[in-house]
């Protein structure tokens, strides 16, 4: 592995200032609205399901994914400089991918359930309607997210202690 980074340096630098850019403007283009439309939840009582939705989809969807930018530019600095050492976003990446997995999961069912009460329907007799079939796409598309973060919180978990070691045989 570190005959690749020797080899691979200037493309690691690059990648790594790329991420920390992209992840921050990430982050910013969420932050913003999100403060913005807190600002707006408290002073008026209007359509705050649309309001709530919006601040989901900006916090969950778009803010984690920015994290999660900036922990990969942390990764990629922490592979070819000997000594920088792993930022705060690094350190607990693991932790901050389980919770994304988590807050995504509780959007998700936040988001049928809501949509249920909007449009009146609560059957309990789904299984054998055959509209559940409809939702089998995103099920399996939302079920890859999960499964996908979990494995990358593992394998960052994994990964950083044997990095460590490998940085002072050397």
């Amino acid at each position: 592995m570190n005959n690749f980074v020797e080899k691979n340096t200037r493309l690691l630098k690059f990648y790594g200032i790329t991420a920390r850019i992209i992840g921050w403007l990430v982050v910013l283009w969420a932050a913003i609205p999100a403060v913005f439309l807190c600002w707006m939840l408290l002073r008026t009582n209007e359509n705050r399901t649309a309001s709530l939705g919006t601040l989901q989809e900006l916090v969950f969807q778009r803010m984690l994914v920015g994290i999660i930018m900036l922990g990969v530019a942390q990764f990629i600095r922490y592979l070819f400089d000997a000594e920088y050492r792993p930022g705060w976003i690094l350190r607990h990446g693991d932790y901050i991918l389980y919770v994304y997995a988590v807050a995504l999961t509780g959007a998700v069912i936040w988001s049928y359930i809501h949509t249920a009460k909007i449009l009146g329907e609560s059957n309990l007799d789904i299984v054998r309607d055959w509209r559940w079939l409809m939702l089998l796409p995103s099920v399996l598309l939302f079920a890859a997210k999960v499964l996908i973060l979990v494995g990358l919180a593992q394998i960052l978990r994994r990964a950083m202690p044997m990095i460590e070691e490998s940085r002072t045989l050397v």
